[in-house]
């Protein structure tokens, strides 16, 4: 598993259904059986995305879980030299 390939579908993931939910909102809190009948190929991609957002979260958190390292967007910025001390090293 790739972080950081991880972290760029989760976030195109999100958007996508983001955009979704925008799109469709108010039709699918009129009626959401004539949605579904209206609009067959947006609910599926729709649902698909869903899913894939989950498999890439579930995913990502395994990784990390494990010991993984972070995807490298989420470590810029990130200052190093305030890590603890290996304490093998420190003298006592």
């Amino acid at each position: 598993m790739d972080p950081d390939k991880c972290l760029e579908e989760l976030l195109e993931l999100s958007e996508k259904v983001g955009n979704f939910i925008d799109s469709y909102a108010i039709e699918l809190e009129d009626d959401a059986m004539t949605f579904a009948h209206e609009h067959p190929q947006e609910l599926s991609q729709f649902l698909a995305d869903i899913n894939d957002l989950c498999d890439h979260v579930s995913a990502l958190n395994g990784w990390m879980s494990n010991g993984g390292f972070i995807p490298q967007d989420w470590s810029k910025g990130r200052n190093t030299s305030t890590l603890p001390a290996d304490s093998s090293t420190s003298e006592g």
